[in-house]
Protein backbone atom coordinates (compact mmCIF):
# COMPACT_ATOMS: atom_id res chain seq x y z
CA UNK A 1 0.00 0.00 0.00
CA UNK A 2 1.09 3.78 0.19
CA UNK A 3 2.49 3.49 3.45
CA UNK A 4 4.98 0.56 2.11
CA UNK A 5 3.45 -2.50 4.51
CA UNK A 6 2.84 -5.44 2.88
CA UNK A 7 -0.56 -6.23 3.28
CA UNK A 8 0.09 -9.21 1.88
CA UNK A 9 2.01 -12.17 3.42
CA UNK A 10 2.91 -15.55 2.49
CA UNK A 11 0.68 -16.88 5.36
CA UNK A 12 -2.46 -15.25 4.53
CA UNK A 13 -5.25 -17.45 2.30
CA UNK A 14 -5.81 -15.38 -0.96
CA UNK A 15 -9.48 -15.35 -0.28
CA UNK A 16 -8.52 -13.36 2.94
CA UNK A 17 -11.25 -11.28 4.14
CA UNK A 18 -10.34 -7.22 4.48
CA UNK A 19 -9.41 -7.55 8.37
CA UNK A 20 -7.31 -10.46 8.32
CA UNK A 21 -5.15 -8.39 6.46
CA UNK A 22 -2.70 -5.86 8.09
CA UNK A 23 -3.97 -2.48 8.61
CA UNK A 24 -2.79 0.80 7.20
CA UNK A 25 -0.11 1.37 10.29
CA UNK A 26 2.87 0.11 11.24
CA UNK A 27 3.06 -0.88 14.86
CA UNK A 28 5.35 0.12 17.40
CA UNK A 29 5.23 -1.29 21.07
CA UNK A 30 6.83 -0.76 24.53
CA UNK A 31 6.91 -2.23 27.85
CA UNK A 32 6.24 -0.25 31.51
CA UNK A 33 5.84 -1.20 34.98
CA UNK A 34 2.97 0.14 36.73
CA UNK A 35 1.71 0.81 40.63
CA UNK A 36 4.55 -0.04 43.29
CA UNK A 37 4.90 -2.60 46.12
CA UNK A 38 2.43 -5.57 45.97
CA UNK A 39 0.55 -3.84 43.14
CA UNK A 40 3.58 -3.74 40.60
CA UNK A 41 2.67 -5.16 37.56
CA UNK A 42 4.33 -4.86 34.52
CA UNK A 43 1.94 -4.21 30.78
CA UNK A 44 2.99 -4.27 27.14
CA UNK A 45 1.19 -1.00 24.46
CA UNK A 46 1.21 -1.79 21.12
CA UNK A 47 0.00 1.02 18.92
CA UNK A 48 0.29 2.95 15.39
CA UNK A 49 4.07 4.00 14.41
CA UNK A 50 5.92 5.76 12.21
CA UNK A 51 8.55 3.49 10.20
CA UNK A 52 10.40 5.94 7.96
CA UNK A 53 13.36 3.46 7.16
CA UNK A 54 10.94 0.79 6.20
CA UNK A 55 12.52 -1.38 8.76
CA UNK A 56 10.75 -4.98 9.05
CA UNK A 57 8.31 -5.49 11.62
CA UNK A 58 10.52 -7.80 13.62
CA UNK A 59 10.65 -8.50 17.48
CA UNK A 60 10.93 -11.03 20.33
CA UNK A 61 9.24 -10.21 23.45
CA UNK A 62 10.07 -12.07 26.76
CA UNK A 63 7.86 -13.17 29.53
CA UNK A 64 9.01 -11.26 32.83
CA UNK A 65 10.75 -13.10 35.54
CA UNK A 66 8.11 -11.66 37.72
CA UNK A 67 5.32 -13.31 36.07
CA UNK A 68 7.01 -16.40 36.28
CA UNK A 69 7.71 -16.34 39.57
CA UNK A 70 3.79 -15.52 40.44
CA UNK A 71 3.03 -18.67 38.46
CA UNK A 72 5.22 -20.63 40.20
CA UNK A 73 7.57 -21.53 37.30
CA UNK A 74 11.20 -21.42 37.80
CA UNK A 75 12.52 -17.47 37.33
CA UNK A 76 15.81 -18.51 35.44
CA UNK A 77 13.86 -20.05 32.15
CA UNK A 78 13.36 -17.83 29.49
CA UNK A 79 10.46 -17.89 27.28
CA UNK A 80 10.99 -15.91 23.69
CA UNK A 81 7.77 -15.25 21.80
CA UNK A 82 8.29 -13.88 17.97
CA UNK A 83 6.11 -10.90 17.40
CA UNK A 84 5.97 -8.25 13.81
CA UNK A 85 6.22 -5.00 15.57
CA UNK A 86 8.82 -1.81 16.20
CA UNK A 87 10.24 -2.03 19.60
CA UNK A 88 10.51 1.50 20.87
CA UNK A 89 9.19 3.06 17.45
CA UNK A 90 7.94 6.57 17.34
CA UNK A 91 3.97 7.09 17.32
CA UNK A 92 2.43 7.92 14.11
CA UNK A 93 -0.02 11.29 14.81
CA UNK A 94 -1.66 11.51 11.46
CA UNK A 95 -4.98 10.29 12.90
CA UNK A 96 -4.32 10.18 17.03
CA UNK A 97 -5.40 10.10 19.60
CA UNK A 98 -6.70 6.32 19.04
CA UNK A 99 -8.78 4.18 20.77
CA UNK A 100 -7.92 2.18 23.38
CA UNK A 101 -8.61 -1.18 24.03
CA UNK A 102 -7.35 -2.90 27.29
CA UNK A 103 -6.89 -6.85 27.00
CA UNK A 104 -7.12 -9.42 30.20
CA UNK A 105 -5.25 -12.75 29.45
CA UNK A 106 -7.06 -16.42 30.83
CA UNK A 107 -5.36 -17.67 33.89
CA UNK A 108 -1.88 -17.80 33.99
CA UNK A 109 -1.78 -16.11 31.08
CA UNK A 110 1.09 -13.72 30.30
CA UNK A 111 0.73 -10.02 29.01
CA UNK A 112 2.24 -11.22 25.12
CA UNK A 113 -0.10 -14.72 25.00
CA UNK A 114 -2.38 -13.08 22.31
CA UNK A 115 -0.06 -10.81 20.68
CA UNK A 116 -1.12 -11.47 17.08
CA UNK A 117 -4.34 -10.03 18.07
CA UNK A 118 -2.88 -6.94 19.71
CA UNK A 119 -0.48 -6.84 16.87
CA UNK A 120 -3.36 -6.72 14.21
CA UNK A 121 -5.51 -4.09 16.54
CA UNK A 122 -2.74 -1.81 16.44
CA UNK A 123 -2.13 -1.94 12.11
CA UNK A 124 -5.57 -1.02 12.01
CA UNK A 125 -5.32 2.16 14.79
CA UNK A 126 -5.81 1.17 17.81
CA UNK A 127 -3.71 1.28 20.90
CA UNK A 128 -3.32 -1.69 23.17
CA UNK A 129 -2.77 -2.49 26.68
CA UNK A 130 -2.40 -6.14 28.15
CA UNK A 131 -1.30 -6.96 31.70
CA UNK A 132 -0.55 -10.24 33.83
CA UNK A 133 -2.31 -10.11 36.98
CA UNK A 134 -0.76 -11.62 40.23
CA UNK A 135 -1.95 -13.33 42.42
CA UNK A 136 -2.37 -16.52 40.50
CA UNK A 137 -1.64 -19.93 39.67
CA UNK A 138 -3.48 -23.44 38.79
CA UNK A 139 -3.02 -24.81 43.10
CA UNK A 140 -5.06 -21.18 44.41
CA UNK A 141 -5.75 -18.11 42.18
CA UNK A 142 -8.64 -16.49 44.29
CA UNK A 143 -6.62 -13.09 44.61
CA UNK A 144 -7.39 -13.00 41.45
CA UNK A 145 -10.85 -11.87 42.37
CA UNK A 146 -9.02 -8.50 43.79
CA UNK A 147 -6.15 -8.21 41.63
CA UNK A 148 -7.79 -8.54 38.40
CA UNK A 149 -9.99 -5.32 38.61
CA UNK A 150 -7.81 -3.33 40.60
CA UNK A 151 -4.78 -4.07 37.68
CA UNK A 152 -7.30 -3.29 34.99
CA UNK A 153 -7.76 0.11 36.56
CA UNK A 154 -4.82 0.96 37.47
CA UNK A 155 -3.64 0.13 33.99
CA UNK A 156 -6.41 2.70 32.46
CA UNK A 157 -5.49 5.48 34.26
CA UNK A 158 -1.44 4.90 33.49
CA UNK A 159 -2.83 5.21 29.54
CA UNK A 160 -3.97 9.15 31.63
CA UNK A 161 -0.62 9.53 32.25
CA UNK A 162 0.93 7.82 29.39
CA UNK A 163 -1.13 10.40 26.61
CA UNK A 164 -1.30 13.35 28.86
CA UNK A 165 1.16 16.51 28.34
CA UNK A 166 4.49 15.56 28.82
CA UNK A 167 3.66 11.79 29.27
CA UNK A 168 5.90 9.03 27.19
CA UNK A 169 2.75 8.31 24.36
CA UNK A 170 1.35 12.34 24.56
CA UNK A 171 -1.34 12.78 22.56
CA UNK A 172 -1.14 9.04 21.54
CA UNK A 173 -4.71 7.59 23.35
CA UNK A 174 -7.88 8.45 23.24
CA UNK A 175 -8.84 6.86 26.78
CA UNK A 176 -12.72 8.19 26.25
CA UNK A 177 -13.05 5.55 23.27
CA UNK A 178 -12.11 2.50 25.52
CA UNK A 179 -13.07 -1.05 24.95
CA UNK A 180 -12.29 -4.23 27.47
CA UNK A 181 -11.18 -7.52 25.80
CA UNK A 182 -10.32 -11.10 27.65
CA UNK A 183 -10.02 -14.61 27.37
CA UNK A 184 -10.86 -17.17 30.01
CA UNK A 185 -10.44 -15.79 33.76
CA UNK A 186 -10.16 -12.80 31.38
CA UNK A 187 -13.69 -12.90 30.09
CA UNK A 188 -14.89 -12.30 33.41
CA UNK A 189 -12.17 -9.90 34.26
CA UNK A 190 -13.64 -7.84 31.20
CA UNK A 191 -17.55 -8.02 32.00
CA UNK A 192 -16.59 -6.38 35.68
CA UNK A 193 -14.16 -3.87 33.69
CA UNK A 194 -17.41 -2.74 31.60
CA UNK A 195 -19.16 -2.89 34.86
CA UNK A 196 -20.42 -6.20 35.61
CA UNK A 197 -20.91 -7.22 39.88
CA UNK A 198 -19.62 -10.12 41.42
CA UNK A 199 -22.49 -12.02 43.36
CA UNK A 200 -20.92 -15.13 45.39
CA UNK A 201 -25.24 -16.05 46.29
CA UNK A 202 -25.13 -18.62 43.57
CA UNK A 203 -22.10 -20.45 44.88
CA UNK A 204 -22.88 -23.88 45.54
CA UNK A 205 -21.84 -24.92 49.02
CA UNK A 206 -22.01 -28.75 47.79
CA UNK A 207 -21.44 -28.53 44.18
CA UNK A 208 -21.62 -32.28 43.67
CA UNK A 209 -19.58 -33.40 40.45
CA UNK A 210 -18.59 -30.95 38.83
CA UNK A 211 -19.02 -30.01 34.86
CA UNK A 212 -16.11 -28.37 33.55
CA UNK A 213 -13.70 -26.10 35.22
CA UNK A 214 -15.54 -23.48 35.56
CA UNK A 215 -16.63 -24.50 38.96
CA UNK A 216 -12.99 -25.21 40.27
CA UNK A 217 -11.79 -22.14 38.96
CA UNK A 218 -14.49 -19.66 40.27
CA UNK A 219 -17.01 -20.33 42.55
CA UNK A 220 -14.93 -23.08 44.54
CA UNK A 221 -12.39 -20.85 44.62
CA UNK A 222 -13.70 -17.61 45.77
CA UNK A 223 -16.72 -18.19 48.08
CA UNK A 224 -14.04 -20.05 50.85
CA UNK A 225 -11.83 -16.78 50.88
CA UNK A 226 -14.57 -14.22 50.02
CA UNK A 227 -14.00 -12.47 54.04
CA UNK A 228 -10.28 -12.34 52.55
CA UNK A 229 -10.93 -10.94 49.22
CA UNK A 230 -13.38 -8.30 51.02
CA UNK A 231 -10.94 -7.46 53.14
CA UNK A 232 -8.08 -7.06 50.28
CA UNK A 233 -10.76 -4.25 48.87
CA UNK A 234 -10.66 -2.60 52.08
CA UNK A 235 -14.32 -3.50 52.67
CA UNK A 236 -15.72 -3.24 56.44
CA UNK A 237 -17.73 -6.29 55.77
CA UNK A 238 -18.25 -8.97 53.15
CA UNK A 239 -20.82 -8.28 50.77
CA UNK A 240 -24.12 -10.13 51.04
CA UNK A 241 -25.06 -10.06 47.18
CA UNK A 242 -23.55 -7.85 44.70
CA UNK A 243 -20.51 -6.92 44.94
CA UNK A 244 -19.59 -3.07 44.73
CA UNK A 245 -18.89 -2.49 40.88
CA UNK A 246 -14.84 -2.01 40.19
CA UNK A 247 -14.75 -0.81 36.30
CA UNK A 248 -14.03 2.88 34.58
CA UNK A 249 -17.46 4.13 33.34
CA UNK A 250 -15.82 4.89 29.89
CA UNK A 251 -15.68 1.99 28.99
CA UNK A 252 -17.98 1.92 25.70
CA UNK A 253 -17.80 -2.02 24.49
CA UNK A 254 -16.77 -5.43 25.81
CA UNK A 255 -15.55 -8.29 24.06
CA UNK A 256 -15.60 -11.80 26.34
CA UNK A 257 -14.32 -14.52 24.85
CA UNK A 258 -15.28 -17.95 26.60
CA UNK A 259 -15.68 -16.01 29.60
CA UNK A 260 -15.71 -17.98 33.46
CA UNK A 261 -19.40 -17.76 34.44
CA UNK A 262 -20.25 -18.34 38.01
CA UNK A 263 -19.25 -15.70 39.82
CA UNK A 264 -22.71 -13.44 39.03
CA UNK A 265 -25.61 -14.47 40.84
CA UNK A 266 -27.90 -17.47 41.12
CA UNK A 267 -29.88 -15.60 38.36
CA UNK A 268 -27.05 -14.12 36.64
CA UNK A 269 -28.11 -10.97 38.51
CA UNK A 270 -24.10 -9.20 38.51
CA UNK A 271 -24.44 -9.01 34.18
CA UNK A 272 -27.30 -7.37 34.77
CA UNK A 273 -25.29 -4.16 35.26
CA UNK A 274 -23.24 -4.28 32.66
CA UNK A 275 -25.13 -1.85 30.10
CA UNK A 276 -22.76 -1.33 27.14
CA UNK A 277 -22.68 -2.82 23.55
CA UNK A 278 -20.97 -6.83 24.51
CA UNK A 279 -20.21 -9.41 22.67
CA UNK A 280 -19.81 -12.81 24.43
CA UNK A 281 -17.83 -15.71 21.95
CA UNK A 282 -17.59 -19.14 22.86
CA UNK A 283 -17.22 -22.61 21.09
CA UNK A 284 -20.51 -25.16 22.16
CA UNK A 285 -17.70 -28.05 22.50
CA UNK A 286 -15.91 -26.35 25.28
CA UNK A 287 -15.54 -28.77 28.19
CA UNK A 288 -13.72 -25.88 30.59
CA UNK A 289 -16.00 -22.96 30.54
CA UNK A 290 -19.01 -25.16 29.70
CA UNK A 291 -21.13 -22.72 27.18
CA UNK A 292 -24.37 -23.41 29.09
CA UNK A 293 -23.21 -22.80 32.66
CA UNK A 294 -20.80 -19.78 31.41
CA UNK A 295 -21.82 -17.91 27.71
CA UNK A 296 -24.85 -18.61 27.30
CA UNK A 297 -26.79 -17.08 30.71
CA UNK A 298 -24.09 -14.35 31.21
CA UNK A 299 -25.50 -12.86 27.14
CA UNK A 300 -29.15 -14.18 28.28
CA UNK A 301 -28.63 -12.34 31.45
CA UNK A 302 -26.90 -8.76 29.82
CA UNK A 303 -28.27 -5.48 30.77
CA UNK A 304 -27.56 -3.80 27.28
Amino acid sequence: NAMGINLNRDYLRQDAPEYALHGPYWVGTRDYLVGEGDNLFGITVWYPALNPEGNPEEVTYMVSKEFLGWIGLPQDVEFPITGHALAGAEPDMTNGPYPLVVFSPGLTGYRQASVYLYEHLASEGFVVISLEFRGENFEEFWQGAYYRPIQILSAIQYADQLTAEGGDLAGVINVDKLAMIGVSSGGWSALMGGGAQMHLGGCPVNPGEPQGLVWFYDCLSFLPKQDEIAAMFGYESTPDGLWPQQYDPRVDAVIAIVPDGDIWGAEYQGVASLTVPTMIVTSSEDTANVPNRAAYPIYEHLGS
